[in-house]
């Protein structure tokens, strides 16, 4: 039986289907079904109109048609979105973890506010996540998420460190299309090396 992404796929003429990862210098990294990576660029029909012109550019999670007959695969066009957030700019998520150090930097409530309002009205499930948990204490951390567990979102607290919550973290992200959001220093790319070693993202 064909899927409804496969025929989807069929009817833009694309040899496969991928999902993109981000942008890299004019290409636009692309993660196949099997898992591996190609970097591909825009078709002319899509700069000139098509998708980018019915909902805007190309966006990371967003699902799209490829054409691999050519030596540089060619990004033909983009599946109708699921959900949509403009910041940070992404598509086709379930979920929004807004991560905020307990300190170093201090946490930004203005930031948690909006970005959790926004994945709310995109129809996504926000969650806070605390990260550096190591340096602050117990009554610290508590008086942070109290108010946002009243208002009943999810909140895990962690550390990169101590390895406290990243289990709990793991099971809020797994077989979940998500997306991470938060400043720079709050350690994202720590947490997320400390659940995918692999990544070996800079910190």
């Amino acid at each position: 039986m064909i899927t409804g992404k496969e025929a989807w796929c069929l009817s833009q003429e694309a040899a496969a289907v991928g999902r993109v990862l981000r942008a890299v210098g004019g290409f636009y990294r692309v993660a196949l079904d099997d898992g591996s990576t190609i970097d591909c660029r825009l078709s002319g029909r899509l700069k000139a109109g098509g998708a980018r012109a019915r909902q805007g550019p190309v966006l990371p999670g967003d699902l799209v048609a490829l054409d691999r007959s050519q030596d540089t695969c060619i990004l033909l066009d983009v599946m109708p979105r699921v959900t949509e957030m403009r910041r940070p700019a992404v598509a086709n998520v379930e979920f929004c973890v807004v991560v905020q150090s307990i300190t170093e930097p201090t946490p930004n409530l203005e930031m948690i506010d909006r970005v959790l309002v926004q994945a709310a009205s995109a129809g996504l499930t926000g969650v806070l996540c605390i990260s550096k948990a190591d340096l602050a204490s117990p009554e610290e951390i508590q008086q942070l998420i109290d108010p946002y567990r009243q208002a009943g979102y999810g909140c895990v607290v962690t550390s990169a460190i101590s390895g406290e919550g990243l289990a709990e973290l793991e099971s809020i992200l797994a077989g979940r299309l998500s997306t991470l959001a938060g400043s720079s220093g709050v350690g994202k790319s720590r947490l997320l090396n400390s659940l995918c070693p692999e990544f070996g993202l800079r910190v």
